[in-house]
């Protein structure tokens, strides 16, 4: 939103309240008066409910239930446009269960890749704990990105 981009955050119904102050506490330390071009909707990933299709997601903790993972694949196949991107944020907890999630995503026409994740932004998690994976929805056939784990 600080850039000038629509912005549609959303969280689960029961976490509004925290979701809400976390907003305006983002807001105030970034300077950002004016919130009209964020929307923050209880939404819940699980849902069959399409809130439209998103050039960028950004998600963050979504990948420690194994049992949310299908949900969650269906509601990114629904939700990312074409050529659009996802990035996923989240501390390695089990790895099979993660790699199981961007496998069923690259079945879906998405190319996966892990980034690096530059030392100065993590500050509360040892680097080596907290992964960055990008998925890109393509036009065409998925391929293998350069750079991607594939353990």
């Amino acid at each position: 939103a600080i850039f000038g981009a629509s912005v549609c955050a959303t969280d689960l119904p029961e976490v509004m309240d925290l979701a809400n102050a976390n907003v305006r506490e983002n807001a105030a330390r970034l300077g950002l008066a004016d919130l009209s071009s964020l929307k923050l909707l209880a939404f819940d990933w699980t849902s069959e409910v399409s809130l439209g299709c998103f050039d960028l997601i950004l998600a963050a903790d979504l990948l420690y239930d194994a049992g949310l993972q299908d949900p969650l694949v269906k509601c990114l196949v629904r939700s990312v446009a074409e050529n659009g991107r996802a990035i996923f944020a989240f501390q390695e907890r089990e790895a099979s269960v993660e790699r199981r999630f961007f496998d069923a995503l690259r079945g879906h026409g998405f190319k996966v890749k892990a980034l690096e994740i530059p030392t100065d932004m993590v500050e509360d998690l040892p680097q080596k704990e907290l992964r960055l994976w990008e998925v890109q929805r393509c036009s065409g056939p998925a391929s293998i990105a350069v750079g991607e784990e594939t353990s």
